[in-house]
């Protein structure tokens, strides 16, 4: 999903003081073999800490209908004094929010400061 710092992230978003990315993205990249992601994203510059503090929940996953076969990786990532992402909760199984259909995004991305656990981002997604 993404590596372990947010230089990255950084280098797209300039001198922005707020700026906030959300993605939904699905690909049936066989007859019955889907591919996609999630992804929230809010970027916040601190003055106290002359650094920019991110919130992070994304979720890569594949599905495939023939054999009934679902994979995913989910995670909440946080950075905390540095620019090196922490992780508040990985999932490396079944996907956490569906491979398929409609996800809020904007639910969570509107959420994102308070989101600690996948009980909360499921409950928020999938209103």
């Amino acid at each position: 999903m993404l590596d372990c710092s947010c230089i990255n992230f950084d280098s797209y978003f300039g001198t922005t003081d707020i700026c906030y990315l959300s993605a939904d993205h699905q690909k049936w990249i066989a007859e019955n073999c889907c591919q996609g992601c999630y992804l929230a994203v809010k970027r916040t510059f601190s003055e106290y800490r002359n650094l920019n503090l991110y919130h992070i929940i994304g979720q890569t996953f594949n599905y495939n209908e023939t054999v009934y076969n679902e994979s995913g990786y989910f995670a909440i990532r946080k950075n905390r004094n540095d620019v090196f992402l922490d992780n508040v909760i990985v999932s490396a199984s079944e996907p956490v929010l569906p491979s398929f259909g409609c996800v809020d995004m904007t639910g969570i991305l509107l959420n994102i400061d308070n989101i600690q656990t996948t009980e909360q981002v499921t409950k928020i997604a999938l209103k």
